[in-house]
């Protein structure tokens, strides 16, 4: 979905003043300058495209030609110093083409700052990333390093220009001896949402190939929207870090937001898909994790810190603080020893990968895995879902007990003799499920395909689609209605617009009558049109929830006219049931959302109704499937 939306009715939801978009437009380029640049980028693009085939280090060129073609292309370059920084970046990469040309790749063996590149699996855009990498480290030694990840702050004009210029000229708030630091980009600036989340995910893995990483001594630790998502990571992979240092950012939404103290209502499915990103909703999963937080006492954004030791207070949990005196939106200089020495005791330790005790909250399968607990189907999404799970001591005896879960598994090196699930004696064995109120045991987990449920990676909302491997699909034949038809060609453009301005990739788009089998294995396709005018839709909508045809969309059991309404919608692909199907719509951020990080959150459940009034869009209804993909009565 793109462009205006209103969400519920406008009496009952009035769409809020619509914000700044980012990135803004730059200075004017002089013109000499953007041919010279435009020109060079593009030499330096045809030798990326002919290294493709000669080296799987491509990637680390192509991030300086994609920096200067994109910013100088479309306006965003902001000042005369990244102006020569351009110039500088095109030098860059043709001495890296060069080296490469002949077999060589000198920013291998470098340390200090490097910056690299990867192909992102969602859209198979390359992205950048910055590296600290510490004079000890060497291409021959057998060491196994530290890993600390780094959340860049609020940064509306961080092209890719400006970040790889960045990452060539600092070493950041923190770069301790010995240890290899990664500053991801997070495509952008979106708090390392969506797209944002994988690309760390996605840089970090593509470190731990290049580099001897010590994946039990890697930490995570950000400012200011970095210290959002440093939040983020710590509460939803907590069992990947061996410390979380957040420093002031946002760690919750309606609070932050003052979404309700402001008399704003909001549509339930909205008020329930802030748990995807509210910290504060999972504080149990820190039980194991050390973390620490900082703010300046004169900060605002200390409210995040104080959010987030409330909700661990009331699981049980202590936060241990530092707060800099006297001091506002930055780290006072006697508080970075002390998170220093937090972080590095912790790393030293390395993370528990075995703790006697998980605590595992979640609240949607798209987390499902803490430690050695992982939940395969929840009673209801949105829902809060606990798995607390005990081992003894000799790791004979596991007592676990259970909230809003139907199965999960455990995966422990020693088999446990005996297993208790909330009280009741089971059969040891790998996995567990819920049967008529009673638990019972098996050594396989639950088959995908084995029936039409939820599961990880296919759960919804429609915006989960684009955190993995994603196509549009477009239309090539004629619409049932052409005025309905022709807005929805405008919102798919619209749509692959944002993704680009916003998660820096451009999505891949076939018609119809193009899409391969390659495609269908591998990838969620969003599909644009109606059953008429592109053939997979018209393929599948016999397996839809839905029906749409010349006499109008019928959808939980109301029929709207043929010229009232359009479906979005997210599901498990007829053809592919691995993966999604989406109807009609990009990420669900609507304008107004670029103005804070915040409010990065879905806008739309699994699907949703949409009217077109006067060229402006209305949810006319919209929720959530139950956990066997059907339409929730009531």
């Amino acid at each position: 979905m793109s462009g205006r939306m209103i969400f519920g009715r406008a009496v009952q939801h009035p769409l809020p003043p619509e914000g700044k978009v980012i990135p803004p437009m730059g200075m004017e380029i002089p013109a000499a300058d953007r041919q010279r640049l435009l020109t060079a980028a593009g030499e330096l693009q045809k030798r990326v495209d002919v290294l493709k085939s000669k080296s799987q280090f491509w990637p680390d060129v192509a991030i300086y030609a994609k920096a200067v073609l994109w910013s100088v292309s479309e306006n965003t370059v902001y000042n005369s110093r990244e102006l020569a920084a351009a110039y500088e970046l095109l030098d860059e990469g043709s001495k890296r083409a060069d080296a490469l040309e002949r077999g060589l790749t000198p920013w291998n063996d470098a340390t200090g700052l490097v910056v690299r590149g990867y192909v992102s699996r969602i859209d198979g855009s390359v992205q950048p990333y910055g590296l600290v990498i510490p004079a000890s480290w060497s291409q021959r030694g057998r060491a196994r390093y530290r890993l600390d990840i780094w959340f860049h702050g609020r940064g509306e004009q961080l092209t890719e220009l400006s970040f790889l210029d960045g990452r060539r000229k600092s070493l950041g708030d923190f770069a301790p001896d010995n240890v290899f630091v990664l500053h991801p980009y997070g495509r952008f600036c979106n708090a390392n949402h969506v797209a944002g989340e994988t690309d760390t995910l996605e840089a970090m893995a593509d470190v731990q190939r290049r580099y001897r990483i010590d994946e039990d001594r890697i930490t995570v630790r950000g400012f200011s929207m970095g210290g959002g998502a440093t939040w983020h990571f710590a509460v939803h992979h907590a069992d990947k870090w061996a410390a979380a240092a957040p420093g002031a950012g946002f760690s919750e939404t309606p609070e932050f937001q003052r979404s309700y103290s402001n008399g704003a209502t909001f549509p339930k499915w909205q008020v329930q898909l802030w748990k995807w990103y509210d910290a504060t909703d999972w504080p149990t999963n820190l039980s194991n994790l050390p973390t620490i937080a900082y703010n300046g006492d004169k900060d605002g954004q200390k409210q995040a810190a104080d959010a987030m030791e409330k909700a661990m207070k009331a699981v049980g949990l202590d936060l241990p603080r530092v707060t800099g005196p006297d001091t506002g939106h930055w780290y006072h200089k006697d508080s970075k020893p002390i998170i220093e020495t937090f972080v590095t005791d912790a790393a030293n330790k390395g993370r528990n990968r075995n703790p006697e005790r998980v605590r595992f909250t979640t609240w949607t399968l798209r987390y499902n895995s803490h430690y050695w607990v992982t939940v395969h189907r929840l009673r209801e999404h949105y829902a809060e879902s606990l798995v607390d799970a005990t081992r003894s001591a000799s790791g004979d005896r596991v007592d676990i007990k259970t909230k809003g879960v139907e199965s999960f598994s455990i995966t422990l090196e020693q088999a446990p003799k005996r297993v208790t699930i909330d009280g009741q004696n089971v059969t040891p064995n790998a996995v567990y499920a819920l049967q008529n109120g009673k638990w019972t045991s098996s050594t396989h987990t639950p088959a995908k395909r084995s029936a039409l449920v939820k599961h990880h990676g296919v759960q919804g909302p429609v915006d989960d689609a684009f955190l993995d491997s994603v196509i549009f699909v477009a239309p090539s034949g004629t619409p049932l209605v052409g005025s309905t038809g022709a807005f929805l060609e405008k919102a798919r453009q619209r749509a692959a617009t944002d993704w680009k301005r916003f998660f820096r990739g451009e999505l891949p788009t076939v018609t119809d009558k193009d899409l391969t089998a390659k495609q269908l294995a591998e990838s969620h396709i969003v599909v644009w049109g109606d059953p008429q005018s592109n053939s997979i839709l018209g393929k599948v909508i016999g397996k839809l929830p839905i029906k749409w045809d010349k006499r109008g969309l019928s959808v939980n059991g109301r029929l709207y006219g043929p010229t009232e309404a359009y479906p979005v919608l997210v599901y498990p692909n007829p053809l592919n049931p691995d993966k999604y199907i989406v109807l009609n719509s990009g990420y669900t951020w609507y304008e107004h959302s670029a103005g804070s990080n915040a409010l990065h959150t879905p806008k739309l459940p699994d699907w949703g109704v949409i009217r077109l009034s006067d060229g402006q869009q209305q949810v006319l209804d919209a929720g959530f499937f139950d956990e066997s993909w059907q339409l929730k009565k009531g």
